[in-house]
């Protein structure tokens, strides 16, 4: 007999972990803006509300951003590059732990 203890569609102790590649020369983008909009259902109303937590991040000498959460469904991301190009990219959760390559146009 199976017993169930939570029917949360929300993952736990989630990771996203990503890089930023510029399309152009190849090569991973330093200290990139990303900004992090985690997604989580609220089960505290009958609704069922998603709620939002965002942050703000770097990429770091190799072009790497990370971030962690308790708990998320899915996430939306956007980098923001100092010559004025961005990129977008979301994506529904399938396991708690995610890696991104972002390709800059």
């Amino acid at each position: 007999m199976a017993v169930l203890t939570s029917c949360s569609p929300n993952y736990r102790n989630v990771e996203l972990i990503g890089t930023v590649f510029d399309e152009a020369n190849g090569k991973i983008v330093q200290n990139a803006q990303v900004k992090v909009v985690w997604w989580t259902y609220d089960m505290s109303t009958a609704a069922w509300e998603s709620r939002k937590t965002e942050e703000v991040l770097y990429t770091n000498t190799r072009g790497e951003f990370s971030s962690k959460i308790d708990k998320a469904q899915s996430f939306d991301v956007e980098v923001f590059l100092s010559d004025g190009r961005t990129s977008e990219y979301a994506e529904n959760l399938t396991n708690n732990k995610t890696s991104i390559r972002i390709t800059i146009q």
